[in-house]
């Protein structure tokens, strides 16, 4: 085990060992500081399509409803139904378009993601198709706490609370 009493204070080399040592640190620091810079600016909320207007962003706001174990149904059977999951640890939609069943499942629950319902399929709103119909449409909000929504062809909107899984 070396001791204090050991080390030479007069060696031309522990000048140079302590620089190089605080460099390291120093890039060390600067690399990590970078990487939280990165992950802080990636991890920026999802708009809500352009199309969305503020009456419409009011009625996602204002109206709750009710889910039923972990199901939030924004469009019921008689249509082929469409339901959030609000208790998954992603973002998840079901729905079903004639005898046949689909789910969408996307990025963490804890995570801010826009998506719009439109023909039978899940969009990000910057990816919507030429022949793209706001009124046969439903967009979907997934933030924080609450699963939002506003429904075209209805012309209703409302949020469910979302209940975490451990």
């Amino acid at each position: 085990m070396r001791k204090a009493s050991d080390t030479n204070f007069n060696s031309p080399y522990l000048g140079q060992t302590f620089l190089k040592e605080s460099i390291a640190k120093l890039l060390n620091c600067i690399v990590l500081a970078s990487a939280l810079l990165l992950t802080i600016v990636g991890c920026r909320p999802a708009p809500l399509p352009d199309f969305v207007s503020p009456v419409e962003k009011a009625a996602m706001t204002a109206n709750l409803k009710i889910s039923q174990a972990g199901i939030g149904v924004i469009r019921d059977e008689s249509e082929g139904y469409l339901v959030v999951s609000t208790c998954s640890r992603k973002n998840e939609i079901l729905w079903q378009l004639g005898d046949k069943h689909h789910n969408w499942s996307g990025r963490r629950s804890t995570t801010v993601q826009a998506v719009v319902f439109f023909g039978g399929k899940i969009w990000y709103p910057n990816t919507l198709p030429q022949n793209f119909d706001r009124s046969q449409s439903v967009v979907i909000y997934f933030e924080g706490n609450y699963v939002r929504f506003f429904d075209y062809v209805h012309n209703q909107g409302g949020y469910f609370m979302k209940y975490w899984q451990n």
